[in-house]
């Protein structure tokens, strides 16, 4: 992306970027696109998308307002417990483990930096700005009572939660 854009944009994660969400470059993608706009800005993302779409509001006052699609709310404590110590310090060793990336449909290998600077931000971003959030209710992936969690702090976020979990039956089809 060259200059600055005119009219509305959209903020996709850097894909096959999975470095750190608040230094690395998605963080970087996030913050710039705010950077760019001429006013206020409304952000839509999914899953670590959605997480650092947070914490982009959380930091800068363009931000107006928020569509979250199962945003990866304290997915640090998330892995930890589903891969235990043995596996995060194999992860460690190895630099980088392949995940299934739900916008790709195929496992592609994420970083230990990923995992190590999730540490060094808010897991569940203070949210100050209208937002509606969604979450499968059954999501494997995004623990639902994290993303609960951040809903219940402020009346300005409006939770709905879906009936699967991701790419389930229960996401609208214009969600997905």
């Amino acid at each position: 992306m060259v200059g600055r854009p005119s009219g509305p944009r959209q903020l996709r994660e850097a894909a096959g970027a999975h470095g750190q969400p608040g230094g690395g470059a998605q963080g970087d993608v996030a913050r710039r696109e705010v950077e760019w706009a001429s006013g206020p800005v409304r952000l839509i993302g999914s899953s670590m998308g959605g997480y650092l779409a947070a914490l982009v509001a959380a930091r800068d006052p363009r931000v107006e307002a928020l569509v979250l699609m199962a945003p990866a709310f304290d997915i640090q404590a998330g892995w930890r417990a589903r891969y235990g110590e043995a596996k995060l310090a194999e992860w460690r060793r190895l630099g980088a483990r392949p995940t299934f990336h739900y916008a790709h449909g195929t496992e592609r290998p994420i970083g230990y930096g990923l995992y190590e600077d999730m540490g060094r931000h808010d897991p569940r971003p203070r949210i100050s700005v209208p937002a509606l959030v969604f979450i499968g209710r059954r999501d494997d992936v995004v623990d639902p009572a994290a993303v609960e969690a951040v809903a219940n702090r402020r009346r300005l976020i409006r939770q709905r939660g879906l009936a699967g979990g991701k790419r389930a039956p229960g996401i609208p089809r214009d969600l997905t």
